[in-house]
């Protein structure tokens, strides 16, 4: 295997797949990366066993061959070098030259026969708008469950249906849930499927750098698989039922708080650097047009701070988790302000955007602090 490549195109695919590798394993070979040189490409993939991500890199290819280096050290020593062309050379047992400007390394490597085989993406698969899966996993991925006893709350369910596509997610203590409806070609059934965690955070990193675009999904009887671009990325398909999430939606709620969605974030901040570290409830008392946050500690005093609020109701009292609601805020960048919706003080609380709220269905509910 011999090939040139420019530093900047390896060192972009291979920070790629570094979030593929198993770091911990007593299976060697998954701490690596496999380069793969084949009809004038250079492909390059990493697997935990979990989830493998498979890209493509321009090169000058001399020879084909197949090979697999640490990925952690490749990448690593890849980045320290000058920019420019770096050949690589597979020399006799598994060792690879690499040569860049007056660096000259030679890198041990492990067969590529060892290397797991990977899913193969399906024939058949549905497009679905960048912006759109960006936003599906934004409103979400917060509020899945990190218990591993939870098991199926350790991913959020993705439906799809011939009228658009939904996620939701739930630890127990808060919900987020986002329905576009939006027909999308190709889609005559409906369909439920639960997304690992990892794999809605890998995802996630990919969709970043674009504004638009496809994310091409599709799944078989073990695997769910997304292509953006030139990537590819496998998650194994999780097992189980997803709770009965409609069943717990809040119904009837009749108090409804619009709030500065900067200064709630902000004085949450502030606040909750005085609530009980075990839960960080902070105490929201609304009456007419106002909001005072409050929280207490016995080791470290207390404090409280009032909001400008739109609200006309009966005062009213409660608790949340602030980091619960700090994340929510966070889910929703696109509002400056954000309704608040409560049915009474022992309820739980919805958050919904102000704005942007165009065909879809935005809701992020939290438990209150009993």
């Amino acid at each position: 295997m011999e090939f040139v490549v420019k530093k900047s195109d390896i060192l972009r695919e291979l920070a790629a797949v570094q979030s593929a590798t198993e770091r911990k394993t007593t299976i060697p070979i998954l701490t690596n990366v496999l380069l793969k040189t084949d009809n004038g490409s250079l492909h390059i993939a990493a697997t935990d066993l979990d989830c493998s991500l498979r890209t493509t890199c321009s090169a000058a290819i001399a020879k084909d061959g197949t090979i697999t280096l640490p990925a952690r050290k490749l990448y690593d020593y890849i980045k320290l070098l000058p920019e420019g062309d770096v050949f690589f050379s597979l020399a006799e047992n598994n060792w690879v030259n690499i040569k860049a400007g007056r660096s000259k390394t030679k890198m041990i490597g492990m067969a590529a026969s060892n290397f797991p085989a990977l899913p193969v993406f399906p024939a058949a698969g549905i497009e679905v708008p960048i912006p759109m899966f960006s936003a599906l996993i934004q409103k979400t991925i917060f509020a899945v469950s990190d218990q591993e006893s939870r098991y199926t709350l350790g991913g959020t369910q993705f439906e799809i249906c011939p009228e658009g596509i939904a996620m939701v997610a739930t630890d127990g203590h808060r919900l987020g849930y986002l329905k576009i409806d939006k027909p999308l070609p190709g889609i005559s059934g409906a369909t439920k499927l639960l997304i690992p965690k990892k794999a809605l955070a890998t995802l996630m990193a990919l969709l970043t750098p674009y504004e638009d675009g496809m994310v091409t999904f599709a799944h078989d009887e073990n695997s769910l698989f997304f292509r953006v671009a030139n990537k590819t990325l496998t998650a194994r398909k999780m097992t189980g039922q997803f709770p009965n999430y409609a069943a717990v939606l809040p119904k009837d709620q009749t108090i409804s708080v619009v709030i500065d969605s900067n200064a709630l974030r902000n004085s949450l901040q502030r606040v909750a650097q005085f609530a009980d570290e075990r839960v960080m409830s902070v105490k929201l008392h609304f009456e007419a047009n106002s909001l005072v946050l409050s929280a207490h500690n016995t080791e470290n005093g207390e404090t409280e701070e009032t909001l400008d609020v739109e609200y006309v109701a009966e005062p009213i009292t409660t608790a949340f988790n602030a980091n619960y609601i700090r994340d929510i805020l966070r889910s929703v960048p696109e509002s400056d302000r954000v309704r608040l919706i409560l049915k009474d003080k022992n309820s739980a609380a919805e958050f919904q955007p102000v704005t942007g709220m165009d065909l879809t269905m935005n809701r992020q509910i939290v438990m209150p602090c009993r």
